[in-house]
């Protein structure tokens, strides 16, 4: 057999068993934030209200894991186990519906439920800040003659 038709015929093959991999390590980060959310004893702040796993409609069209209720409304959490997956998914979502609201938390380097917990308030945090300043911007605008 000619190399170069080996590889073109292990080509498709090897895309579906690295595409199921990055789908199942997907599925255990999700679920470590789960877990996380439910053990770790970490104070929570004072803006967040719960979270909890996003349709699947939201999920599949919009690329939302989490919704996290806060004081403020609604924010999305998507989530990676890496920091190269999360700039990959920044660059895709420049044009998504909810992009303003999506916070992106890559679950590198976080070892122990109390860190994924505390790395998720740290990024949604930020999130909701810029949101109300943008809110603050818009109001202030309108005001102005």
């Amino acid at each position: 057999m000619h190399p170069i038709r080996a590889e073109k015929n292990i080509a498709p093959i090897l895309c579906k068993v690295m595409g199921e991999a990055a789908r199942k390590r997907g599925i255990a980060s999700e679920d470590s934030i789960l877990r996380a959310f439910e053990v770790a004893h970490v104070p929570t702040p004072i803006w967040f209200r719960g979270i909890e796993r996003a349709s699947y409609e939201l999920d599949v069209y919009e690329g939302v894991d989490f919704v996290v209720d806060s004081d403020i409304g609604k924010l999305y959490l998507q989530v990676k186990s890496s920091n190269l997956m999360a700039n990959e998914f920044r660059r895709k979502q420049e044009c998504r519906k909810y992009n303003q609201y999506i916070a992106i938390v890559s679950l590198e380097g976080c070892r122990t439920d109390e860190e994924r917990c505390l790395r998720v308030f740290h990024v949604v945090g930020k999130k909701r800040l810029k949101l109300l300043n943008h809110r603050g911007q818009v109001q202030f605008a309108k005001a102005t003659p």
